[in-house]
């Protein structure tokens, strides 16, 4: 939060902030909404430091999380709804229906702050998910928005397996799979997705671009297909 931030500087320390540009840009706008008299609800796992670290930008903010409101709020003259940035637009959605469904002030007013970016991804991880027999989901078991293209992912195609390590390939058995396809989350390095075909390849699968952004998601003829 800015406190910690503040702090950092005073000692005198370099700070490099690599925050995201869409995490920055919501920062901006809870200080905006606080400055207008604004109570925050920000949408998101309570628990991850992206939420902890929004809480932080305005005086009035709660967290809608997993249990919804760690506390009873009603009776507000104004509220605004923001989400955690790597949440799929139809969590969010959902829970806005949920805090707009509850008497929680006069007046509130939605922000949709999902990244643009993670959003496209879920879209293609569920094309991609429907036209191929199995899929590997890549990237960190600790990444917020590669968890969430996993759970996206396994609502259309149970053979869904979150892939951290190559190890976690390397004894999974392809036998009877003719399509597999690959969805990695926006932190996993292009290393790891390179080396995670070429090791499907060396196995007997041709690469195929499902997601072709000219025609759609499309579904290649023949066998043995690898798509991304």
């Amino acid at each position: 939060g800015p406190d910690t931030l503040d702090c950092i500087q005073k000692k005198g320390v370099k700070v490099i902030d690599a925050t995201c540009p869409s995490v920055k840009k919501i920062q901006s706008l809870i200080k905006k909404l606080d400055n207008q008299k604004y109570f925050i609800i920000i949408i998101g796992d309570e628990k991850h430091p992206e939420v902890i670290g929004l809480k932080e930008y305005g005086k009035n903010t709660l967290i809608f999380g997993s249990k919804g409101f760690s506390k009873k709020v009603k009776g507000l003259e104004r509220a605004a709804v923001i989400g955690q940035t790597t949440l799929s637009f139809e969590e969010y959605i959902r829970k806005v229906r949920e805090i707009t469904g509850l008497p929680l002030a006069r007046e509130v007013v939605v922000y949709n702050t999902i990244c643009r970016v993670t959003g496209e991804r879920q879209k293609e991880a569920v094309e991609l998910s429907k036209v191929v027999d199995v899929v590997f989901v890549l990237g960190g078991r600790n990444s917020s928005n590669t968890a969430k293209l996993y759970e996206t992912v396994r609502r259309y195609n149970r053979n869904v397996f979150y892939i951290e390590r190559m190890r976690d390939i390397e004894g999974l058995s392809l036998t009877g799979v003719d399509s597999i396809g690959i969805i990695s989350g926006t932190s996993t390095s292009d290393n790891f997705i390179s080396e995670v075909k070429e090791y499907i390849k060396k196995t007997g699968y041709r690469e195929v671009q499902y997601n072709d952004k000219r025609d759609g998601c499309r579904k290649a003829t023949g066998r043995k297909n690898i798509g991304v």
